[in-house]
């Protein structure tokens, strides 16, 4: 089942697999400056990450292809309609500041297929309008 990480008091990454208690150890003591901004943390045992459990946080995170892929996997079955719906909205903010490529929103979608939450049907059709109105050429 997912397992939940906490580092430091504020951060909840949710993440599926059996991360190594050592290294779950090691983040659970750490009680320092977070540093940069773009930090760099890595789960390798886990089969996939949710950066911002509950969708507690207020920050941005950005995952590479392959985890994003792992991720929009199981998202329906693993992350809370309030996760799956900070989700879209940090997705679609990253590809926004340049970020992230558009390609990411589209692994993503294809993890909400079967999606039956209003808010997050909602969400995503908010930014697929928003690609029809300023980034499709109509070609009529």
């Amino acid at each position: 089942g997912p397992e939940d990480l906490i580092i430091g008091d504020l951060e909840l990454i949710r993440s599926g697999g059996d991360p190594p208690d050592e290294e779950l150890e090691r983040a659970q003591g750490e009680q320092q400056d977070p540093g940069p901004l773009d930090q760099l943390v890595s789960i390798p045992a886990a089969r996939w990450v949710y950066p911002n459990g509950n969708a507690a946080g207020f920050y941005r995170f950005a995952l590479d292809d392959s985890a994003l892929a792992a991720l929009a996997e199981v998202a329906h079955a693993v992350l809370e309609p309030q996760e799956r719906l900070a989700l879209v909205g940090n997705q679609w903010a990253l590809i926004k500041a340049g970020k992230a490529p558009i390609g990411q929103f589209f692994t993503l979608l294809e993890g909400f297929r079967v999606e039956t939450d209003r808010a997050v049907l909602s969400a995503i059709t908010e930014r697929l309008s928003w690609l029809e109105t300023h980034v499709l050429r109509d070609e009529a």
